[in-house]
């Protein structure tokens, strides 16, 4: 296996989603849950399960911003994009809900 193959497995076998700067994932939003973070065990974070054909995948975060646009998308599929890395990170989420809502306001 060379780096690439084996980088592919293991995104593929991995429980929990982890995304570069730039990298989409698309799933749909199954649950969102707080729990305690792992790095810091005085702060909550949400714990994402999002779903696609690779099965379950998890993803913590805890940013309110990111915990209220999601909200509106719970059982519905989404696309999450990381935009920049460290402290400067952002998570764009788009989903087809987005265009039906807009698409059923001009209508």
């Amino acid at each position: 296996m060379d780096k690439s193959q084996l980088e592919s497995w293991a995104k593929k076998n991995n429980k929990f989603l982890k995304l570069k700067d730039g990298e989409s994932f698309k799933g749909i939003l199954k649950d969102a849950k707080p729990r305690v973070s792992s790095f810091d065990r005085e702060k909550e974070v949400i714990s994402y399960a999002f779903e696609n054909q690779e099965g379950i995948k998890y993803f913590d975060n805890g940013s309110p911003a990111l915990a209220e646009r999601l909200s509106a998308f719970i059982g519905k599929e989404v696309t999450l994009t990381r935009r920049g890395e460290g402290t400067t990170t952002k998570y764009e989420v788009k989903s087809s809900a987005d265009q039906e809502e807009w698409d059923k306001n001009l209508g």
